[in-house]
C-alpha cells in the first residue's frame, strides 16, 4: 500500500526532468514522439537510480505499489501479484547534440520495459559498476499474436560514474586538493566508445 512519500510523489507524477516512455511501439518524451536510432535521442542511464518492483493500475493511475531501489537491495519479484504489472523507473541524462546534460526519467510498467532495462545490467556489471551506459533507443517486435512491440536500449558507449556526483553518492572521500566534480553536462567529454572497452565478441 502507498505511504505518504508515494502520495506526495504521485501528486507531481514522481518524475525528475522530462518523462521518457515507450507506448505502443512509439518512444515519447513528455508525450511527444521523438526520433530514435543512431540519429535520435541518446541517453546515459544512471543505473544507481533504478527503482523496480510491481504496481497495480486502477482508473489509469497507480493505486498500489511494491517497489524499491535496486541500490538498496530491492529486486523484481519472481512472480507478480495477480493483476499487477512489472515496474521500472530510472533517471538518465541526455547525451545527444544540443541537449547534453538534460535530465529525464524513463518509466515502464510493461514486460518489454522490464526486459529493456535488464539488458543493461550485465554490461554494467562487466564495467565494475563504475561506468554508466550511453544508449540509443529502438524497438523490436515480439512476434506474438498481439503484435506487441517492445522498447530496446542499444549501448553505444560509456560514461564514468564520477560525472554524476550530483545524482549518485561519491564512492570515496575527495582528495585534500581536488578538482570540482564534473556536471552531467560535461559527460560527453569523457565519452568512451563501446569498442574501446568491451570485447566485440561479448554479446549484448
Amino acid at each position: 500500500m502507498s505511504d505518504a512519500w508515494d502520495i506526495i510523489s504521485d501528486s507531481v507524477n514522481g518524475i525528475e526532468g522530462q518523462h521518457l516512455k515507450c507506448a505502443k511501439g512509439r518512444w515519447l518524451l513528455d508525450d511527444n514522439e521523438i526520433i530514435t536510432g543512431d540519429d535520435g535521442l541518446r541517453i546515459c542511464v544512471v543505473m544507481e537510480t533504478a527503482t523496480v518492483g510491481e504496481v497495480l493500475w486502477q482508473d489509469h493511475k497507480i493505486a498500489e505499489r511494491n517497489i524499491g531501489r535496486v541500490q538498496d537491495g530491492f529486486q523484481f519479484p519472481d512472480v507478480l501479484t495477480d493483476g499487477w504489472n512489472p515496474y521500472v523507473a530510472v533517471m538518465a541524462v541526455r547525451a545527444d547534440a544540443g541537449h547534453v546534460g538534460d535530465l529525464l526519467t524513463f518509466t515502464s510498467s510493461s514486460w518489454g520495459g522490464r526486459r529493456a532495462f535488464q539488458s543493461l545490467v550485465n554490461p554494467y556489471r562487466i564495467m565494475g559498476k563504475r561506468r554508466f551506459p550511453i544508449c540509443t533507443l529502438g524497438t523490436k517486435t515480439r512476434n506474438d499474436e498481439n503484435r506487441n512491440i517492445d522498447p530496446t536500449f542499444r549501448i553505444v558507449g560509456w560514461s564514468n560514474r564520477g560525472n554524476f556526483a550530483e545524482l549518485v553518492p561519491v564512492e570515496q572521500p575527495p582528495a585534500a586538493i581536488a578538482a570540482p566534480p564534473k556536471t552531467a553536462a560535461e559527460l560527453i567529454g569523457d565519452y568512451i566508445p563501446t569498442a574501446e572497452l568491451i570485447d566485440d565478441e561479448i554479446p549484448f
